[in-house]
């Protein structure tokens, strides 16, 4: 079994009879500490695996499957005012990890809406741990509606640990 610290308080196991690649073990080191991550790569990569093993090594922590979170947060804003970091903050609660499979920007809105999530999380010391099956370049592929993903792109490339996942 492949063990590594996924946060200071948790300890990231991937089930007992499964092996880790070396794309996958830098990956699993990617995950101890502080910081937000990215992982990225095809499916069947085993990003969600090593997802559920951060959330089950994280006990508060948050998990949300990306598409289910913005229909989620969707239906939150209107009882907040539509203030996104209200809805974000009620749809989290006092997690300190947040925990996001299969990131994808489909629309402008999706940008707007990630960009004033990530500023909340950021303000409130929440750390995100994501997948995603696109590289950070490639979320909102519509070449019209790319530059509205920019600012997320770019926040998630420098700050944030990418980590691309192969089978």
């Amino acid at each position: 079994m492949w063990r590594t610290r996924a946060s200071p308080g948790g300890e990231v196991s991937l089930p007992a009879g499964i092996s880790a690649t070396e794309h996958q073990a830098r990956a699993i080191h990617s995950l101890s500490g502080a910081g937000n991550v990215y992982l990225f790569g095809p499916p069947g990569s085993g990003k969600t695996t090593l997802l559920d093993a951060v959330h089950a090594a994280n006990p508060g922590s948050v998990r949300k499957h990306f598409g289910a979170f913005y229909r989620e947060l969707h239906a939150a804003l209107p009882g907040v005012g539509r203030s996104v970091p209200r809805a974000v903050a009620e749809l989290t609660e006092r997690a300190r990890l947040v925990c996001f499979d299969e990131l994808h920007l489909h629309d402008v809105a999706d940008s707007l809406y990630l960009a004033a999530a990530l500023d909340h999380w950021e303000d409130a010391e929440v750390r995100v741990v994501a997948t995603s099956n696109y590289r950070p370049a490639e979320l909102l592929p519509n070449p019209l509606l790319h530059d509205a993903a920019l600012p997320v792109i770019r926040r998630i490339r420098r700050p944030w640990r990418g980590n691309e996942r192969s089978g």
